[in-house]
């Protein structure tokens, strides 16, 4: 009795669960790529911020301070969405080894 044809219907159906493991990890990656996107702000968004006014406000401490806000608000921002892809490229790196195992 042949033991070959049970083991290709087994290989053929781990192949195509493969496969649709693989398409809902791209589809949820690109999910989360968009939401990630959404929180950046634009380049014009950015430089609106640190563009000065015509007053002298922006000149004194207050300013300055505001300024200093700002930036750190961005850079909090740009931080919170670095751990975030760093924490999504080492949970595709780890399904990636459970599904090549």
């Amino acid at each position: 009795m042949s033991v070959a044809g049970p083991i290709r219907s087994l290989l053929s159906q781990q192949d195509k669960a493969l496969y649709r493991v693989k398409q809902k990890i791209k589809e949820q990656g690109t999910k989360q790529v968009g939401k990630v996107r959404s929180k950046l702000p634009s380049t014009q968004e950015i430089k609106d911020k640190f563009k000065p006014e015509a007053n002298a406000a922006v000149c004194n401490a207050n300013g300055l301070k505001k300024s200093e806000k700002n930036y750190n608000k961005i850079k909090k921002i740009l931080n919170t969405l670095k751990k975030i892809v760093e924490g999504a490229t080492k949970a595709l790196k780890k399904i990636k080894k459970y599904v090549i195992k």
